[in-house]
């Protein structure tokens, strides 16, 4: 994944978990300020996604909130969707 790509990232429009694995596995070699905050929201979405296609709501929604209460607003405004 290039600098370039990153402007344009959205992983709020993932919707399956193996997607979010390959977008991480594709961040994790990247040292761009910012990044590793995305791959953290990245990691806890994906850990909602497993929850919610496992009936765990409760569990999905907790690490929601983390995603969009805390996690998204210390990205770079670049970063953000």
């Amino acid at each position: 994944m290039t600098k370039g790509e990153l402007d344009n990232i959205n992983l709020d429009c993932y919707t399956d978990p193996s997607e979010l694995d390959k977008v991480i596995e594709e961040l994790l070699p990247l040292s761009f300020v910012g990044v590793t905050t995305l791959i953290v929201y990245a990691v806890n979405k994906r850990e909602a996604m497993k929850y919610r296609l496992a009936g765990k709501i409760q569990q999905a929604m907790a690490f929601e909130q983390v995603c969009d209460d805390d996690i998204y607003w210390r990205l770079p405004e670049k970063f953000r969707w």
